[in-house]
């Protein structure tokens, strides 16, 4: 469905009301086939490296080993000063790190 949909141009940076994109829900969900098409299709924010945050927040090593084949910065850090490796550690998804 995802793919129809991206292939019929429909808005792939559409965010909902409290600014949510299809990108931050496929991430949040850990559906790396949905990740992956809008990716494909540079559906990621401004703020594209929070994306490895919440795959190791959320414990999707295979979405967390994309983002990083991808460069996403490791060293990026939260709106509290905290790096990816801390939230790895906090959230007890001892295989991410």
């Amino acid at each position: 469905m995802v793919q129809y949909l991206v292939e019929r141009n429909s808005h792939i940076k559409a965010q909902s009301n409290d600014g949510m994109r299809p990108l931050d829900f496929a991430v949040q969900k850990g559906n790396m086939q949905i990740t992956r098409i809008l990716l494909e299709r540079n559906a990621s924010s401004e703020k594209s490296s929070v994306y490895i945050v919440a795959a190791a927040m959320f414990g999707f090593l295979d979405l967390f080993q994309h983002f990083l084949a991808m460069g996403e910065d490791i060293y990026l850090q939260t709106d509290n000063g905290e790096i990816t490796l801390h939230v790895v550690c906090e959230s007890g998804h001892v295989a991410t790190v």
